[in-house]
């Protein structure tokens, strides 16, 4: 049986998104399915296998040329109409949308959700997206032949009230054994780490406020993509007088990533209504005190004792944080991270994944 994936670009840095798409090929490959890939941007097996630390062969692939990002919250209704005649299986872990010609939909959290939100501020995006959501409510009245996974509760309520559907909670892959048990706590200090793109949701404009009053270096390593956040958060930096206490890092290696979560004491997440938050895993496997808005996915594994509900309270908090680290904390964070582990997602993934297949041929 050959799978087809749809995703834009699988070998990129990767973020959340990129590896549960990693993971999903992983599984399949590992599995004995032939693998198809519908993308943007052709696959390059070099960077795939860098960045992931995985070596997977594509069976089969189609490159479009047109995938232009401004143009697909209407082109992706179009995209699976490429892939469906290659596969026997539609997999789509990219758009979070109920799209024709896809069997397996993975929800990173509900693209309608997120239209209807900003068209809430324009009335000109509102009258752009209505009639995407209504093709959408439209396709989603007819998908009981369909499986859809989520990758937290917080998203499945969200795409349940949103688009009537029930997805089953696949919790999203984390490489936490580059991190868990391999080193000795002896390097950690009173560092402060967030890892995130710079974009306007992710509320990285608040650190520069937060770091004038923790006693601690402060460091924000990410990829640009909103350059005009970039800049704001460099002129907080300068307004709040933390030049020497505020480090960026930008387009770091994974080597460098995995060595500041171990120096970390602190990982802070500042993004309110996460959908999920591999980061935050991530800084808990490298035994780091998590500390993240008191919203979102983040509730379904961040004890309540280091979620924070507005600037002040995360001010106390990571003070908290800093001062009450110990081996023993960062062990239990060890602990509750490893549950998340990629061998855990893809053995997951599998077994959904077949009972819907065997479901769907004792029905034909």
């Amino acid at each position: 049986m050959k799978v087809g994936l749809i995703y834009r670009n699988i070998s990129r840095i990767p973020g959340g998104a990129e590896l549960v798409g990693a993971s999903i090929l992983n599984s399949l490959k590992m599995s004995g399915f032939k693998t198809f890939l519908l993308s943007g941007k052709k696959f390059d097996a070099a960077s795939f296998r860098r960045n992931f630390e995985i070596n997977i062969p594509i069976d089969q692939e189609l490159t479009l040329p047109f995938w232009v990002r401004n143009a697909e919250t209407y082109l992706q209704f179009v995209l699976p109409s490429f892939a469906k005649p290659f596969c026997d299986v539609l997999i789509d872990a990219y758009n979070s949308a109920v799209l024709p010609w896809v069997d397996v939909t993975y929800f990173h959290f509900p693209r309608t959700y997120l239209l209807d939100k900003r068209g809430q501020k324009s009335s000109l995006w509102r009258y752009y997206y209505k009639p995407y959501q209504l093709m959408e409510h439209a396709l989603s009245f007819h998908a009981s032949n369909k499986l859809f996974l989520a990758n937290s509760k917080y998203t499945a309520e969200l795409v349940k009230k949103n688009l009537g559907l029930t997805p089953i909670v696949v919790y999203p892959p984390v490489d936490v054994e580059k991190l868990v048990g391999s080193k000795s706590f002896s390097a950690k200090k009173n560092l402060v780490l967030t890892v995130s793109r710079f974009s306007s949701e992710k509320n990285l404009e608040e650190i520069p406020i937060v770091a004038k009053r923790v006693n601690a270096v402060f460091v924000i390593m990410g990829s640009i993509d909103e350059s005009a956040v970039y800049r704001r958060v460099l002129e907080g930096i300068r307004e709040n007088g933390v030049e020497n206490k505020v480090k960026l890092i930008l387009n770091a290696p994974l080597q460098t990533k995995i060595e500041l979560l171990q120096k970390a004491k602190v990982y802070f997440h500042p993004m309110h209504s996460e959908h999920f938050g591999i980061s935050i895993i991530e800084g808990m496997a490298a035994g780091c005190i998590p500390i993240v808005q008191d919203s979102g996915g983040p509730k379904e594994f961040v004890p309540d004792k280091w979620r924070f509900n507005d600037l002040e309270d995360a001010i106390q908090k990571i003070n908290e944080a800093l001062n009450a680290w110990n081996v023993s904390i960062a062990q239990e964070m060890e602990t509750s991270a490893y549950k998340f582990r990629k061998q855990r997602f893809e053995t997951e993934f599998l077994t959904v994944l077949n009972s819907y297949l065997s479901e769907k041929t004792t029905k034909i």
